[in-house]
């Protein structure tokens, strides 16, 4: 008696395979928010260190009033450059919330375990994945 063929079901293919997709996509769109995070810190930092210059540069033939000015100003302004600086860092080192997924569970996703099952079990299963990600 020869065992049963395993069945596979076209449906819970598919799904399973625009679940893993939809996988890529986030970890694809958390990668350039990350690289994007990083472009703007790395552009700050820019306009920074310039502007801490004016700090240390002495200004020859200008007026008294103007160069007090100046003295006020421009460590009040880098202050609050420097601010925003550790708030932009902060947002760029923090982690933000996302849904974490299994790789073992992705990487059962082609066995007959999940490939033989009914695509509803299957959805009802990613489904229950997203929900204890969210909450968690």
């Amino acid at each position: 008696m020869s065992p049963a063929e395993p069945v596979i079901v076209e449906e819970t293919v598919e799904e399973l395979r625009q679940a893993v997709r939809r996988f890529l996509d986030d970890e694809d769109s958390r990668a350039q928010s990350l690289n994007n995070r990083a472009s703007g810190l790395t552009a700050f930092v820019g306009v920074i260190v310039p502007l801490a210059g004016l700090l240390v540069r002495p200004y020859p033939g200008v007026n008294e009033g103007v160069r007090t000015f100046i003295a006020i100003v421009a460590p009040i302004g880098f202050l609050l450059l420097l601010l925003g600086a550790a708030f932009a860092v902060r947002k760029v080192l923090l982690p933000s919330e996302g849904v974490a997924v299994s790789v073992d569970e992705v990487k059962r996703h082609p066995t007959y375990q999940f490939i033989g099952e009914k695509s509803l079990m299957v959805k009802g299963r990613l489904l229950r994945g997203d929900v204890l990600g969210a909450c968690s």
